[in-house]
């Protein structure tokens, strides 16, 4: 078994191995990426995961890996444990397209995790590295398959003639219990990544909405507006995601600020449901998979005009406490074993 010296050997239950073709590297975001989030519950739940990512390493992982993880590139993979039960694969990559034909030449079962739409996103931020071949190829391997949204649902019953099951992001309650105990205040919050290439994200909303409530008090966690801003915003850069908390206390609205754009029209994204585990109101723009959740305000169309509107309604209307049980349905730990069940070890 192949084990990170950083990690070290723990005992625990032992139900086999997951091998984790990641669409992300471990530091991404972070940390706040689904297959981090995924690979959490499952270590919990007893398995070993090998996180293996394609992207270019930096030195530091942002949140510590637990014991229970190896994490590798793509060239560091050699030896493969007799004991894998299952390959989960979130990217479509010609190096992960081949070994994914090895594993189903072994019988392993293989499950493609769509969290994106590769394509439209690829095409609409000018990014040539995509080719929807890999794609059609890893579509032909896998043995099961799971979407984040409905959207993502739809395109691929058009596109493939598949009926995949949408198992959206989630977020960790118990992370999030500091905040959601706190006293809320005229605070609000954007979480996530503000740079190149992936510009689905308004930077226009984010500083009108600003200037339009002065009152409150906007934290920019993760980047930096290419905007100057008015006083009221305080901007923080990239925080890694098991340090979040410190700088959301207080935080009455989450921000999702979107495009009118492909990229928003599939996606699920997991800020969202983590304003919801803060116990905040969510204002997100052009996100058709968050239309109707709860204390959630949606709008479509033009960025800047919707999060205004958005905004104005979470900010008068009173936080409601979310159903009996909604964290059981809805947590990471819910999501893994999902997504398990589909691929046939539940």
């Amino acid at each position: 078994m192949l084990i990170s010296p950083s990690v070290g050997y723990v005992t625990r239950p032992k139900r086999g191995t997951i091998l984790l073709l990641s669409g992300a590297n471990w530091h991404v975001t972070g940390g706040g990426q689904r297959p981090v989030g995924l690979t959490f519950e499952w270590v919990k739940m007893g398995y070993d995961v090998i996180f293996v990512e394609r992207w270019e390493r930096v030195d530091e992982v942002a949140v510590p890996p637990p014991a229970g993880v190896t994490i590798l590139k793509v060239s560091e993979l050699k030896d493969i444990p007799s004991d894998v039960v299952l390959v989960y694969v979130s990217l479509p990559a010609p190096d992960y397209n081949q070994l994914v034909k090895e594993f189903r030449r072994r019988g392993l079962p293989v499950h493609y995790d769509i969290y994106d739409h590769w394509e439209s996103m690829f095409k609409e931020q000018h990014h040539s590295w995509f080719q929807v071949e890999w794609e059609e190829e890893l579509v032909s391997l896998a043995t099961s398959f799971s979407c984040v949204s409905p959207t993502l649902k739809e395109a691929f019953r058009e596109g493939y003639s598949l009926d995949v099951p949408v198992i959206p992001n989630a977020a960790d309650p118990s992370y999030w219990k500091p905040v959601k105990e706190a006293k809320k205040e005229a605070v609000a919050l954007y979480i996530g990544t503000l740079g190149k290439p992936w510009e689905w994200v308004s930077h226009e909303a984010l500083v009108e909405v600003a200037r339009a409530f002065p009152a409150w008090e906007f934290r920019i966690i993760g980047g930096y507006l290419k905007y100057t801003p008015p006083e009221n915003v305080r901007q923080y850069g990239q925080v890694p995601h098991d340090e979040l908390v410190r700088y959301a206390i207080g935080g009455r609205i989450g921000l999702v600020p979107f495009k009118k754009c492909y990229s928003a029209y599939y996606c699920d994204p997991i800020k969202a449901w983590e304003y919801l585990a803060a116990g905040m109101a969510v204002a997100v723009t052009n996100v058709p998979a968050w239309r109707g959740m709860p204390n959630t305000y949606f709008e479509e169309g033009d960025a800047v005009e919707g999060l205004l509107h958005a905004f104005e309604r979470a900010a008068s209307q009173p936080l409601s406490p979310l159903p009996y049980g909604f964290w059981s349905q809805h947590s990471w730990r819910a999501r893994a074993e999902a997504i398990l069940k589909v691929a046939g070890l539940r």
